[in-house]
């Protein structure tokens, strides 16, 4: 990873409440977001994170949604990598969707640990 984000510990909740926020995630997604993934970034003193793509996200994940109507899919993947003391990297531009909340909408979010 040479553009993500290094957190400390005690603020890995706050940042991901934040990220799901701008990935338009209610506050049961939220919830649900932060209780799995906290644990995992919380193993260390520091760690490293990023959100994919979309492209990125569609080529570790292929979803493929068969409907009559419209629907829009919201993908959120992040990659971590633990860490003992604190770097800098290059912040990671990411865009996030923007998305219509009268129409249904499915969110997709995973992620997984950078070796």
């Amino acid at each position: 990873m040479t553009k993500a984000y290094c957190i400390r510990r005690d603020e890995v909740i706050d940042y991901l409440e934040r990220e799901c926020e701008k990935f338009g995630f209610d506050e049961a997604l939220t919830t649900d977001f932060v209780t799995f993934w906290a644990p995992y970034l919380m193993r260390s003193e520091y760690v490293l994170v990023r959100f994919l793509s979309a492209e990125e996200c569609n080529k570790v994940a292929k979803v493929n949604i068969n409907s009559p109507e419209t629907i829009q899919l919201v993908r959120a993947y992040l990659v971590y990598k633990p860490l003992e003391e604190q770097i800098s990297l290059s912040e990671p531009e990411l865009e996030y969707s923007v998305f219509d909340n009268s129409q249904p909408t499915i969110f997709d979010w995973g992620g997984f640990e950078h070796y």
